[in-house]
């Protein structure tokens, strides 16, 4: 089982000093203006790869001076963590684990493993109350078959006359050496390189490769961490970033790919999709023949594997060879048996292309088990296409694939699910990164939004054919939170309409008199209780439970729609409740007949204000891993949404009206 992105944290990067801790949805969306941070923090995460080196030079933050403290010594590297993230552990994980490391202390307690890099590229991963330290795993294991490549080559007329010596080097084959390691056995069984040879000059020239050896193995992580590193190795999803697109050459010349095949990416990882050999185009050039048949077979594999990403029309890819010149086309979706060079296509198939070419390079041809960081996708892709490309986004997470980018599109943004949404911006010259926005002031926090994705409110992301008016951030995410439930547990209700908070109750005129004038249609829903003046009275939808918490009750808010062992679960989570506390929230929330919000303040928040917007976002989290303990809970949004498309149907008739231009 692969593990599962929880949160991550960048400090010391680039423009960010401390991003804070980013909770990671299963598709998470970066907004913010330009230079606010977000390729950074894209480029942050991506560093925890094994294969990522850092540049202290220009990636070490220069804020407060930290680049200058560390080169002049006033930093060691273990004081300047650039990435820490939190993986989930299920029960499978946690048994491989107890496999490799034995009992974990509290072990039904253990649901989380911190993975943290530092500039010196070295490595801290933390489980429980048990911590791990280490340098670079890919760096360290190809030092070791490094010198043992160099004794192998140094012994290789013993490997065919000793059997001694070829059984050692049978063991320790330096292309197949991996991890867990045995250090302690690999100084014991090369040892016997110092009595095998009568050589003197061959003795001389093995004796500084074993002191070498030994030196190195010295530093060599214990056995017990490398079993913790062969677990992260094959336990960790696939980082994989990608800036805009790499575009896919029409041809290159063998010569070209063969000295600067770095400026042709996308063309090499295709080659590398195809299983296509440069050797063999050279060997084979002059055999027309035999190299049509060899580039027949490469076409219909890289097809095969890049056909599955194409769910509109027929893809197909071929290869031909000619005057030194290896050329790609792709099949004319508009005309069925015509094939075209890359760039007589559309920027968005164009796009397309070059993003699954490299994506199935970077995931081994299996498009699973990764955490994709898209640094601004779909700039070239028509809107639908932004639709296109985020319905693939949702695909992947069926083969474990989370999303992570960054976008000013409007149409990139999931407008279902705006906990997904994390703010970036500046702020003294640094960055910050927010999931709260809600949080500022109200008009400064909705105005970055709007302007950094470079729209206003009449054609803002929170405004669409159909519009629902709801009084704060807390009920949006409610009602946006139980309807991806509904959709992933296949509920057949929906609700089909943009969802806009207004953030105070007091606002509700100034909306309407807005929404009218634009010939929007919408309805309101507020709590039962409320009566407001708005443009028409018959545009209101009161909350009411189908399924009532407290039987005496007769005015509610929209948490009166959950049941109170949820409403428990989740403040617990938040306050970390006593028993005595419990059991009177329980008792009140059971027998009295007001709000379950007032109750709650009473008992627990007399100090303090109640953090609703927490709240929602604690029970939809419970609710997404416990929908079945909750049936009551459902039933009543399940008939609030009905009401609401009930409300919609009597005002405007069962089809969406179409906005007038």
């Amino acid at each position: 089982m692969v593990l599962r992105l929880k949160s991550f944290r960048i400090t010391y990067y680039r423009s960010i000093l401390d991003s804070g801790v980013v909770n990671s949805n299963d598709i998470t969306v970066l907004v913010g203006p330009n230079q606010s941070g977000k390729s950074s923090l894209l480029q942050g995460l991506y560093s925890l790869s094994f294969h990522y080196n850092y540049d202290v030079y220009n990636e070490l933050t220069q804020l407060e001076n930290v680049s200058k403290k560390y080169i002049d010594g006033d930093y060691e590297p273990k004081d300047l963590p650039i990435v820490s993230a939190v993986f989930t552990l299920d029960n499978e994980d946690k048994m491989n684990l107890k496999g490799v490391i034995g009992e974990i202390e509290e072990e039904n307690s253990i649901n989380e493993m911190q993975i943290t890099k530092f500039i010196d590229n070295s490595y801290r991963v933390k489980i429980g109350n048990l911590e791990y330290e280490f340098a670079n795993p890919l760096t360290t294991i190809e030092l070791l078959r490094n010198i043992i490549a160099q004794l192998k080559s140094l012994c290789h007329q013993l490997i065919s006359s000793n059997s001694t010596v070829k059984d050692l080097f049978d063991k320790y084959n330096p292309e197949k050496i991996d991890y867990p390691i045995d250090k302690k056995s690999i100084v014991s069984d090369f040892q016997v390189l110092d009595t095998v040879t009568h050589d003197p000059n061959l003795a001389n020239s093995i004796s500084p490769q074993l002191t070498k050896l030994k030196k190195m193995l010295e530093n060599f992580p214990d056995y017990s961490i490398t079993r913790i590193i062969k677990f992260l190795l094959t336990s960790m999803p696939r980082l994989v970033y990608f800036k805009s697109y790499d575009r896919l050459d029409d041809s290159v010349s063998i010569t070209e790919l063969k000295t600067n095949p770095k400026a042709h990416r996308t063309f090499m990882n295709l080659l590398q999709l195809a299983e296509i050999k440069i050797s063999t185009l050279e060997k084979y050039k002059n055999n027309t023949t035999l190299l049509q048949q060899y580039l027949q077979q490469a076409s219909g594999l890289v097809t095969k594997k890049l056909q599955p990403m194409w769910h509109q029309e027929t893809f197909s890819c071929e290869f031909r060879f000619a005057d030194d010149k290896l050329m790609v086309f792709t099949s004319d979706p508009k005309n069925p048996g015509t094939l075209l060079p890359p760039s007589f296509g559309s920027e968005g198939f164009q796009w397309f292309l070059g993003f699954f070419i490299n994506f199935a390079v970077e995931t081994k041809g299996e498009y699973k088990n990764a955490i994709l960081l898209l640094d601004d996708p779909g700039v070239f892709l028509h809107p639908s296409g932004h639709k296109d490309l985020l319905a693939r986004l949702w695909d992947f997470l069926q083969d474990n694939v989370n999303t992570i980018y960054s976008t000013h599109l409007p149409s990139l943004i999931p407008k279902d699910s705006i906990t997904s949404v994390r703010l970036v911006y500046k702020k003294d010259g640094r960055s910050i990164v927010t999931e709260d926005f809600w949080k500022l002031d109200d008009r400064d926090a909705w105005a970055v939004i709007r302007s950094s994705l470079g729209i206003d409110l009449a054609d803002s992301l929170f405004l669409g054919p159909r519009m629902l008016l709801v009084e704060g951030p807390s009920d949006y995410i409610y009602l946006t939170g139980f309807n991806e439930i509904f959709k992933q547990s296949n509920i057949d209700v929906q609700l089909s309409v943009f969802i806009l908070p207004m953030n105070g109750k007091d606002k509700l005129e100034y909306f309407s008199r807005l929404l009218d004038g634009l010939n929007v249609p919408y309805v309101v829903l507020l709590d039962s209780d409320e009566n407001i003046k708005i443009t028409s009275n018959e545009k209101l939808l009161a909350i009411e439970p189908v399924n009532k918490m407290r039987d005496k009750q007769s005015v509610f808010d929209i948490e009166d729609l959950l049941e109170n062992e949820l409403l428990i679960e989740a403040l617990s989570h938040m306050y970390a409740l006593g028993d005595s506390t419990k059991d009177n929230l329980r008792r009140q929330l059971k027998n009295s007949n007001r709000k379950a919000i007032n109750i709650i303040k009473e008992i627990i928040m007399k100090k303090e204000s109640l953090d609703k917007v927490e709240l929602a976002k604690r029970i939809v989290t419970l609710l997404r891993e416990k929908s079945r303990e909750f049936q009551i809970t459902l039933e009543n949004f399940k008939h609030l949404f009905q009401s609401i498309e009930e409300k919609y149907a009597k005002l405007y008739g069962p089809t969406p009206p179409i906005l007038e231009d």
